[in-house]
């Protein structure tokens, strides 16, 4: 079987082809099948096509796709894909799986839209939550304002009184809509790689700025994986109810820890940034989304999680159960 990797332009370049790389490694890929990373085409003429990334491993011109994965990405499924290089088509069947449909990321990526979901449906996931700014007294300050859209850390300001966050809800990229939540001296951050609710991996986040307020690999702060028995419960618990509510496949969930171990939900990743380890090879947490994909392909069962028995209730099976030893 071939997996479609759709991602957006410029977006997850590194991330999705250690991914494919990955696969490409795996003992059961390599026995005939062979996955397929792609993405979306600009052209400057204004025409959209959609073009395989070369050079494609071992692509098995006989080898029917069975999965589309959306890397945060809602552009429509094509009928065919091309190969820039050699101008060969691969056709897409109608009704092929789709992991992350186009509704889904577009829920979590309205990022006030998904707050206000996550206030609504479950309260303890977040500090506390304002979306107007008659529901502001003094006694909240200090307070954290985004706009209704954003991503990489970029757009967060800190508020310590009514004229500093008037002045904050007049930025241009507040137009949209803006949501408030109350400060949170977090002394931990984390990203927890959630697939089918249950948990592939979790990654501490270590700021370059302990002080600053955004903690993302964008912003330069550096990943290092939790080992299964360190797992913060509190963190995977808050990250998968959170999951939940996003109707996605996979995604990458922050989760701040305060001084009292209060696990907090930042938001939900649709294109979740995997970064490779300091000497440019694939991590684990790539390991583990491979892992993950190969189970999704081949459609095998996910029970919920158990909260109640540690890492083990939490762990995705495709991490720790033996491919010889899955059960269709």
């Amino acid at each position: 079987m071939t997996i479609l990797m759709m991602r957006r332009q410029l977006l997850g370049v590194v991330s999705v082809q250690w991914v494919q790389a990955t696969l490409n490694t795996m003992p059961e890929w390599r026995r005939g099948t062979s996955p397929v990373l792609w993405r979306r085409h600009d052209f400057p003429q204004g025409r959209r096509r959609y073009m395989l990334d070369d050079p494609c491993i071992n692509l098995m011109m006989s080898s029917p796709i069975s999965m589309v994965i959306r890397w945060g990405c809602t552009a429509r499924i094509p009928s065919a894909v091309t190969s820039r290089t050699e101008g060969w088509s691969l056709p897409v069947p109608e009704g092929v799986r789709v992991i992350n449909k186009s509704e889904a990321i577009r829920t979590v990526n309205d990022k006030l839209g998904f707050v206000t979901r996550m206030h609504r449906s479950d309260p303890t996931l977040q500090p506390t939550v304002l979306l107007d700014e008659t529901q502001v007294t003094t006694d909240m300050f200090p307070l954290i304002v985004r706009p209704r859209s954003h991503a990489q850390g970029r757009h967060v300001y800190k508020v310590d009184d009514v004229p500093a966050l008037r002045a904050c809800l007049r930025l241009s990229c507040m137009a949209n809509g803006w949501y408030a939540r109350s400060y949170v001296a977090k002394v931990a951050e984390y990203r927890v790689y959630v697939v089918q609710g249950r948990v592939a991996c979790v990654a501490q986040k270590h700021p370059q700025d302990p002080s600053a307020i955004a903690w993302n690999h964008a912003r330069g702060a550096t990943f290092t994986t939790v080992r299964w028995d360190d797992w913060p419960g509190e963190v995977c618990d808050v990250a998968v109810r959170a999951f939940n509510l996003s109707g996605l496949d996979f995604s990458g969930v922050d989760v701040m820890v305060d001084g009292d171990g209060r696990a907090y939900v930042i938001e939900c990743n649709s294109a979740p940034s995997l970064p490779p380890n300091e000497d440019g090879s694939p991590s684990y947490r790539h390991v583990c989304l491979a892992k993950t994909m190969d189970w999704m392909d081949a459609d095998l069962d996910v029970p919920p999680a158990i909260t109640d028995n540690g890492w083990r209730g939490y762990v995705h099976p495709s991490i720790w159960v033996p491919r010889e030893q899955r059960v269709q």
